[in-house]
């Protein structure tokens, strides 16, 4: 989501920023899954948080407070950003006009 926020395209007609956000995130899935040999919770953890039993047995290891955390504060090295793209102005309305909501 954030890869997404940070490169994704403004418009949906921006299909090279689109492009590049995919790279960015098959880039960063491929690291991620080097530095932890997986991209599932259930594999990372060797218990399955999907389920009431699961979640529990996480919860009563300690998994949520001391794995969870590493998983999603380690620095990740990243690509330059992209030059941002230009935004759109939107529509003026005459100095005149008036909302009549």
């Amino acid at each position: 989501m954030v890869i997404g926020l940070k490169h994704g395209a403004i418009t949906a007609q921006d299909k090279a920023a689109k492009e590049h956000t995919h790279q960015v995130v098959r880039d960063f899935n491929g690291r991620f899954k080097a530095r932890n040999q997986s991209l599932v919770c259930k594999e990372l953890l060797d218990c399955d948080i999907s389920t009431a039993a699961g979640f529990e047995e996480a919860k009563q290891k300690g998994l949520l407070t001391s794995l969870c955390p590493k998983f999603v504060t380690r620095p990740q090295r990243h690509p330059e950003p992209r030059p941002p793209a230009e935004i759109p102005s939107p529509p003026t309305t005459p100095k005149n006009h008036r909302y009549k909501g």
